[in-house]
């Protein structure tokens, strides 16, 4: 059982590796307070405003951004 456990742990640690690889991190679903301080000290919004940005740009990807037009 152990030796399964270990194969299972070595492939997640390879495809985080791989997301790593193409620029991608792993987030929360939710900000964190340390998030959203931080979001409010950069921005001046408000903790809930900071709060739905996060959350919408989680929520979309990069095939639901319309491509700019310069």
């Amino acid at each position: 059982m152990k030796d399964i456990l270990s194969e299972d742990l070595l492939e997640s640690l390879n495809v985080l590796d791989l997301l790593q690889e193409e620029g991608l991190k792993i987030a929360p679903a939710h900000p964190t307070p340390v998030m959203i301080q931080a979001g409010v000290q950069l921005t001046g919004l408000s903790e809930d405003m900071v709060r739905k940005l996060y959350l919408v740009m989680l929520s979309l990807s990069d095939e639901d951004i319309p491509e700019q037009k310069n």
